[in-house]
């Protein structure tokens, strides 16, 4: 979503933005796989569509989802890409809370 962002969004900020989350994620990636790893855990990714859904919460931002943005008119694309990624945002933050009960 970020990578399409980096490319298609007609303001600087927005660029700016997708760049920074981009950054940020990967750090945030590689800590919470060390974490996992010194849990014993296993790292690898759930693809599943419902994944979110599984865990009581709301349908996960997915791969058609994200594809949908490679369509958007290029005049529309940073409203919806900032729409898409406030959803993805607060999934995330209902999913946290789900965890934390």
């Amino acid at each position: 979503m970020t990578a399409a962002a980096a490319t298609r969004a007609q303001r600087p900020e927005l660029k700016v933005l997708a760049q920074a989350v981009r950054a940020t994620e990967k750090d945030e990636l590689t800590m919470m796989q060390s974490w996992l790893t010194g849990w014993d855990a296993k790292t690898d990714v759930d693809t599943a569509a419902n994944l979110h859904a599984d865990h009581g919460g709301l349908p996960g931002t997915g791969a058609a989802e994200i594809a949908a943005l490679s369509t958007v008119k290029a005049a529309d694309f940073d409203a919806a890409f900032l729409n898409l990624f406030l959803a993805h945002q607060h999934n995330a933050i209902e999913m946290s809370g789900i965890e934390r009960t």
